[in-house]
């Protein structure tokens, strides 16, 4: 339903231009803190937040295939939930601190990434608890195993490259990227803990 709304979204503004400008987020548009997740400046700016989004939502399904029904409708709903907060924060201060407008979706898939290194380390974590693992099935094993993997590279690629991992650049909207990262990362694992999710 996103991308459907994100792509309409990206073929209206190419016709009417004065709606990228309209929903984008900046002091001119207070309401763009919200539209603005919805509204890309290129096909390449809509492919590749589109791609990285789903990429992210992937990996976390994947890792956490083995988890209770229960459990993965309440990891779905707090992803929906806190994504789309940790994106509109990002807008807020994007337009508290610069007067320049931002539009993308990049809020959303930072804080999925912020939310999959939270999961991911939250489900590592078993691995330091060695009796216990043995009692795991090997589906439950693998999984934690990847989690651990995926939390490992992400870290790496904050410690060696932080410019990259943030896409820092000229006209890049780089406090959403990284508010939305830190804020999902620092709430994602205590959640985790509070709510008891397990792989197994």
């Amino acid at each position: 339903m996103f991308l459907i709304v994100c792509v309409s979204v990206f073929v209206l503004s190419q016709v009417y231009p004065f709606i990228q400008n309209m929903l984008s987020a900046s002091r001119a548009s207070l309401w763009g803190v919200v539209t603005a997740v919805f509204v890309h400046s290129s096909y390449s700016h809509l492919a590749y937040n589109m791609t990285s989004l789903f990429l992210f939502i992937f990996i976390i399904t994947f890792c956490c295939s083995t988890v209770r029904k229960v459990m993965k409708k309440k990891i779905e709903s707090y992803l929906f939930v806190t994504t789309f907060s940790f994106a509109i924060i990002s807008n807020v201060l994007w337009v508290a601190l610069t007067p320049n407008p931002s539009v993308g979706a990049s809020g959303l898939v930072y804080a999925m990434q912020g939310s999959l290194a939270g999961l991911t380390l939250f489900n590592g974590l078993p691995l330091l608890n060695f009796s216990k693992l043995k009692a795991q099935s090997p589906s439950v094993v693998t999984n934690i195993a990847l989690s651990l993997l995926v939390f490992t590279v992400t870290f790496i690629m904050i410690l060696t490259s932080p410019e990259s991992f943030l896409n820092i650049g000229q006209g890049v909207n780089s406090i959403a990227h990284g508010v939305s990262f830190l804020l999902a990362l620092c709430l994602t694992t205590p959640w985790c803990f509070i709510e008891k999710i397990s792989l197994g």
